[in-house]
């Protein structure tokens, strides 16, 4: 009987241990999730922290922006620049095309005589039009009531695509809006 009592108490002895040890394991690890969960709740902290700022200061940038465009006087040449763009580099057909040059020069009529700028109609093609298109990055300059645009135009034939890439500063004094630089760039994709 006693040796069974010693083999019992042993029995219990060894388990009593593999607890503790499964015990304190366990509590290691609570505690390394816990420590991780406060630097986990800190990035967060530091990341709203940062986020705010940069909020802060990016309306800031934005009302300074605001007040730099209205110093320059750029929203009307703009405007206008956007109105021109949608005629010049938006059409569906050669009918399109024509009726849109001829609307440029009726609306800006010292366009006609830009050497930067063609705006005659005569680029009219033969078949089926292409599909033109385009979207631009308008841009301010140190000078009032001017922008800079970086213009890209793709034009959708039925066999191929082109891209061009316009680079155009314009301005709007005394009523007349110009265009005094116009350059492109082409690639057939």
């Amino acid at each position: 009987m006693q040796n069974n009592q010693f083999k019992l108490t042993t029995i219990l002895s060894v388990v009593i241990t593999i607890l503790i040890i499964i015990a304190l394991f366990m509590s290691i690890n609570l505690y390394n999730k816990y420590q991780e969960d406060d630097k986990i709740k800190d990035d967060i902290k530091t990341i709203k922290a940062k986020n705010n700022k940069t909020t802060a200061h990016n309306k800031k940038v934005a009302s300074l922006e605001k007040k730099q465009e209205k110093e320059l006087e750029v929203e009307e040449v703009s405007n206008i620049a956007t109105n021109f763009n949608d005629k010049f580099f938006k059409w569906d057909s050669w009918e399109t095309f024509s009726k849109n040059m001829e609307k440029l020069r009726e609306t800006y009529p010292n366009l006609k005589d830009n050497k930067n700028v063609v705006i005659d109609g005569k680029d009219v093609g033969t078949g089926n039009s292409p599909e033109s298109d385009y979207v631009s990055e308008l841009f301010i300059t140190e000078n009032k009531k001017e922008v800079t645009e970086v213009i890209k135009q793709t034009k959708e034939y039925e066999e191929k695509s082109t891209e061009k890439i316009w680079y155009k500063v314009s301005k709007y004094n005394n009523g007349q809006y110009d265009i005094t630089k116009f350059e492109d760039y082409e690639e057939v994709l």
